[in-house]
């Protein structure tokens, strides 16, 4: 129906998007709020090796429900890519560029050398506006 579809269609944006941003020697890091066990899959199938998401606690094998360690929202998800970068070498976010589409992600967009919103909310599409940061349309039909 028209929700597969739109969802196809996102998808095929999102992965013409970042086929077009990244270069050869590019780090390329998927940040996400959501649990890991959803965004893993889904951040291979758009050829990520780098992903950030909220752990989920395992316990003898079971998942708990509970969430392990800091959620990868807002703020702690600035955190989270920040242990990252200090684990892979990354100093400071000079040349970073992060896409979103949430004024949750403020406390990233603020750091990053080149913040770009990606049919942005409301709320940062106002904040892009006071910014002069790039606002991407991608159609969603």
């Amino acid at each position: 129906g028209d929700h597969r579809d739109l969802h196809l269609s996102l998808r095929r944006q999102r992965q013409m998007c970042i086929r077009d941003s990244s270069h050869d020697n590019d780090f390329m890091l998927l940040a996400s709020a959501t649990n890991s066990i959803i965004v893993k899959p889904i951040a291979e199938r758009l050829g990520f090796k780098h992903i950030i998401a909220t752990d989920v606690e395992i316990i003898a094998g079971k998942y708990t429900g509970k969430m392990k360690g800091e959620s990868a929202l807002g703020k702690g998800k600035l955190n989270k890519v920040k242990e990252w970068m200090s684990r892979n070498g990354f100093s400071n976010f000079e040349n970073t560029t992060f896409y979103s589409d949430s004024i949750n992600d403020l406390p990233l967009l603020l750091e990053v050398s080149n913040p770009i919103a990606v049919n942005p909310d409301e709320q940062l599409r106002a904040t892009c506006w006071e910014a002069n940061w790039e606002i991407i349309e991608l159609p969603i039909h």
